[in-house]
């Protein structure tokens, strides 16, 4: 995420919506939706990572994010 905002120089994807997923499919897996600023400052376990720069979402992808957003934070 980190060098994903250094490559930013525009400042177009800081605000963004995306999501970071980490181990998806493990039994530690990890999965936040948030700005990449924020996405920045969580924990991750170890690799595989990948990041989701979301575009313009519906509202049942509105409620998706949300639900990731808050089982991130707990």
């Amino acid at each position: 995420v980190e060098i994903l905002l250094e490559l930013d120089h525009k400042n177009q994807l800081h605000d963004r919506v995306s999501l970071g997923v980490a181990r998806l499919g493990w039994l530690d897996e990890k999965v936040c939706a948030a700005s990449l600023r924020e996405l920045a400052k969580y924990e991750y376990p170890p690799p595989p990572h990948s990041i989701v720069v979301l575009g313009r979402l519906d509202p049942v992808e509105e409620e998706f994010i949300e639900y990731w957003n808050r089982r991130c934070r707990a």
